[in-house]
């Protein structure tokens, strides 16, 4: 009778299971107004044309993956942690575009992807967990949170001309951003030369607004962090 319970008891266990594998798997498809209303917050509509589009530098944003490190390590050439040289060290808090991966280090048997460092744009393999468990990268790093408030511009350039008398109206009134709103990067940070302000493209979940907006100042004020 024993064995007959038990037997039952394994039955039904696996039948629980296959049951929720077989529940993962049948994810139910977006519907036609869900994927309207995803394709409403990526679109921009070009000048002149009446439908909404939008341009493959875009897309390619939207499908790019960013990792935050979370434990200092190292960045180095190869997949082969023993056959690889050291390029340097990773702070905690950097951010990396993973290129390829997560693929397995079989020596050791662990987690690597091959990234670019944004910092600096260093290019190779990183440690995502090691064999202990300790986690070195973790998903994120494209989105920000203000922790001072500034604006959002139209342009790069914060004496970028106008293109039309809406982007005029738009520079002299900018949008305000708020101590503690949410940020998505578009275009990552780069360097605008002639005021010395790191800056990035990004978008407001908030509204949906698009623009350019100043992360680090020239006096080294930090407004935006990432969460």
């Amino acid at each position: 009778k024993e064995e007959a319970k038990e037997e039952a008891k394994k039955e039904e266990e696996a039948k629980e299971e296959k049951e929720e594998e077989e529940a993962e798997e049948e994810e139910p498809e977006a519907t036609e107004e869900e994927l309207g209303k995803v394709f409403a917050t990526m679109a921009c509509t070009v000048e002149g044309d009446e439908e909404e589009t939008i341009s493959k530098d875009e897309f390619v944003n939207f499908v790019r993956v960013f990792m935050k490190v979370s434990k200092e390590t190292v960045i180095t050439s190869d997949l082969s942690i023993k056959e690889s040289q050291t390029i340097r060290r990773l702070d905690v808090g950097e951010i990396v575009e993973v290129i390829k991966g997560p693929v397995e280090e079989g020596a050791v048997q662990v987690q690597r992807v091959m990234a670019k460092v944004l910092k600096d744009e260093l290019t190779g393999w990183i440690t995502v967990s090691g064999s202990q468990g300790t986690t070195f990268l973790e998903e994120g790093g494209s989105v920000f949170r203000v922790i001072v408030e500034t604006i959002l511009t139209e342009t790069f350039a914060l004496n970028g001309m106008p293109q039309n008398g809406e982007e005029a109206k738009k520079m002299l009134n900018p949008r305000k951003l708020r101590v503690g709103e949410i940020v998505e990067v578009r275009e990552w940070f780069k360097k605008e030369e002639q005021s010395g302000l790191i800056r990035m493209r990004c978008r407001c979940r908030a509204d949906g607004a698009w623009g350019w907006v100043t992360i680090v100042g020239n006096q080294g004020t930090v407004f935006l962090q990432v969460v």
